[in-house]
């Protein structure tokens, strides 16, 4: 049972040690940004196994650094979801302005006369698509509709 703790110590600090490496690499190669939660728990799952390894093996500055380095990926981790939320919230905002734009424009739709006058044609295609879209389809597309 002695030589397995030592061990298992050992080991986990070389994983710590490529979870922290490979976190790097991957910023690096811009395969995840810096603000992601993947990469802030790559990076702090790396400091705990390397801090935990450390205390056991007595090296207590890099014991210390490496839980500083927990505490920095947790504020980051806690900044990030703020900013996601921020994010999320402007993605709403633009949303919900595009759907009452949508709606105006199908008011406006509705507001069209269904008839002109007897015996004319209904409300044309390039109207509608005037109230809709806010331009107007070509002048081919409406002697199509009346053609047919």
């Amino acid at each position: 049972m002695s030589t397995l703790l030592p061990l298992l110590v050992s080991v986990a600090g070389w994983i710590g040690a490529a979870a922290t490496l490979g976190a790097y690499l991957l910023v690096s190669q811009r395969r995840v940004e810096p603000d992601s939660i993947k990469f802030q728990g790559m990076n702090m799952l790396g400091a705990a196994l390397l801090g935990v390894s450390a205390t056991v093996s007595g090296a207590w500055p890099s014991a210390t650094l490496n839980y500083i380095w927990i505490l920095i990926g947790v504020q980051a981790v806690i900044s990030a979801r703020h900013v996601v939320r921020m994010g999320l919230a402007r993605v709403l905002r633009r949303m919900r302005a595009k759907a009452r734009r949508q709606r105006q424009r199908i008011q406006q739709v509705s507001l069209l006369p269904r008839r002109r006058a007897a015996g004319s044609p209904p409300v044309s295609v390039e109207e509608i698509s005037a109230a809709v879209t806010g331009t107007s389809l070509p002048r081919v597309v409406d002697e199509v509709y009346a053609a047919g």
